[in-house]
């Protein structure tokens, strides 16, 4: 099965536009890592930040083609998070895809995070397979 996985990041890998920077918004070290390695097999940049705080000035820099954000945060939530994101969306005129990202998913998860604003939930353990999945549905392909 692993050998399914590298084939499938081998075969994919350019085929998303470079230049489509990623947020990963995540208080755990190896969700972080965990995700930077996931994006970079598929030919992607990513920024990392530890909190919804640091998140916030990091979205007032950069355009993110895309935020992934850690649902269960502490002191500031992936919702509290995605709020600012589309209030700033709304300020100029535009979308930044947010998926949250939670290892807790039940019934229902998906339909409430996409009540608080979010465009799609990933579920841990995240898989190439997963990922692949969800950038295939929101970033531009080459």
């Amino acid at each position: 099965m692993k050998n399914n996985h590298l084939k499938l990041a081998s075969t994919t890998a350019s085929s998303f536009t470079p230049d489509q920077l990623i947020l990963v918004v995540d208080h755990y070290k190896v969700g972080q890592r965990i995700a930077l390695m996931q994006l970079q097999t598929f030919g992607l940049s990513a920024h990392v930040v530890i909190s919804c705080r640091e998140a916030i000035r990091a979205l007032k820099k950069h355009h993110y083609a895309l935020v992934l954000i850690g649902c269960g945060m502490p002191i500031c939530s992936g919702s509290a998070c995605t709020r600012f994101v589309r209030k700033e969306d709304m300020r100029l005129n535009l979308h930044t895809t947010v998926v949250g990202v939670t290892a807790h998913a039940s019934g229902g998860d998906k339909e409430r995070c996409l009540a608080l604003g979010m465009d799609d939930l990933l579920a841990k353990p995240i898989t190439l397979g997963d990922m692949h999945q969800m950038l295939s549905r929101h970033l531009k392909i080459a």
